[in-house]
């Protein structure tokens, strides 16, 4: 009946996709390369990476990894996006992802390998080292990349983890 929450108006409910990201499912373990996305029936959720916006962008909600587990209609009804929301690198601080600036890094790793990073404003960018793009140019990109390769998933992060951790690991292995 239509009383009865469906599984996914629950999992939005109860935070299942505030934990992980609501596009691929990854677990989020660090928030800062974690966008905030508010869906149009009220539900705030998240993505683990920057990248994840692009791809949901791209892509309708009942093409998202996570998302195909649950019926159609619920998805096309529950998950609209009416905004998102990037977090600035340097502030953590949440800024319009339309509004916002973003720099590609290939040697800082963030959790899908996008390796795409959100300024609120073109200062904060300088430190970066790297060419600024639009929100819409960042789409741009992923399009092209989606054409080429049938899926909007750059993988632009090179090498390991070393990029974000300093070596502190003291004495594993006793």
């Amino acid at each position: 009946t239509a009383s009865l929450a469906s599984a996914l108006e629950e999992a939005l409910r109860n935070g299942t996709y505030w934990n992980r990201c609501i596009f691929c499912g990854l677990v989020i373990n660090d928030t800062k390369y974690a966008a905030l996305v508010v869906l149009k029936e009220g539900y705030a959720v998240r993505t683990d990476d920057i990248g994840c916006i692009f791809r949901m962008a791209l892509r309708p909600p009942e093409k998202w990894r996570v998302l195909q587990m649950y019926p159609p209609e619920d998805v096309k009804r529950l998950s609209q996006v009416e905004k998102v929301f990037v977090p600035d690198f340097h502030t953590g601080e949440y800024v319009e992802a339309q509004r916002a600036l973003y720099v590609i890094r290939q040697d800082m790793m963030t959790p899908m390998r996008d390796c795409v990073f959100a300024f609120r404003d073109r200062e904060m960018t300088a430190k970066m080292n790297a060419t600024v793009y639009t929100c819409d140019q960042m789409l741009q990109l992923y399009r092209e990349i989606m054409q080429k390769t049938g899926m909007p998933r750059p993988n632009w992060c090179r090498g390991g983890m070393e990029g974000m951790h300093s070596h502190s690991h003291h004495g594993h292995g006793g």
